[in-house]
């Protein structure tokens, strides 16, 4: 059995893990200075309107591929606690959605009191299911219990469901590779064809998702 092939199961899904971590962190941390300068308002709520939508993007093409597939893999893993964090997570991305919507209203002291209770919620969620997840789907029980043929299969389906609901894709791929920074970056383009790397985000598409410069890596 290819451990590299199988294993890249474990590590697609930990490097995006690690893009959103990333995120809600800076999300986190921009909430207690109490928000960005003015000049930085739109960008942030773009930022977290991406943010939403990749994780909960994530989350579907997991509950959609990946947890039916691994019940029949390994029946005794706790995939029902794993969708019940899922759900859990569901009301904070509509809150987050709700308050990109406000607009300028948003800034308000309340409303963005409101946001640091959601932001922190979704935080202390966020890293309780993935350290759960990441121990069911660890780089050694994906290597023991997927072929290299499943595993290729599954990061392709994957891959395809996550892009379907990641939208709009002018800002949710910048986002992602943004919040990644070297190996983690360069790993994550490879899933994206050429002229989305080489013309759409560095041309086509910076009027849309320049804004959140300020709060991605370099």
């Amino acid at each position: 059995m290819s451990t590299t092939t199988t294993s890249n199961l474990s590590e697609s899904m930990f490097r995006i893990h690690r893009a959103i971590s990333r995120a809600l962190n800076v999300a986190v941390q921009v909430n207690k200075s109490k928000g960005p300068a003015i000049e930085l308002r739109p960008g942030f709520q773009l930022y977290l309107q991406a943010l939403a939508a990749v994780l909960h993007a994530h989350h579907v093409s997991e509950d959609e591929v990946l947890f039916p597939f691994w019940r029949g893999v390994e029946p005794q893993a706790p995939i029902d606690t794993l969708i019940h964090h899922h759900r859990s997570i569901i009301p904070y991305l509509k809150d987050i959605h709700g308050w990109v919507a406000l607009g300028l209203e948003g800034w308000k002291p309340d409303s963005i009191s409101q946001l640091g209770t959601t932001i922190d919620g979704l935080n202390q969620l966020w890293h309780n299911h993935i350290t759960l997840e990441e121990s069911v789907f660890s780089v050694g029980q994906v290597v023991k219990l997927l072929s290299a043929e499943d595993g290729e299969e599954l990061n392709t389906q994957l891959a395809a469901q996550s892009q379907q609901h990641a939208q709009p894709a002018e800002l949710v791929i910048p986002f992602v590779l943004y919040n990644l920074e070297g190996e983690d970056r360069e790993a994550m383009k490879v899933a994206f064809p050429p002229v989305v790397i080489e013309q759409m985000i560095p041309i086509t598409w910076k009027p849309a998702w320049q804004p959140m410069q300020p709060f991605l890596l370099d």
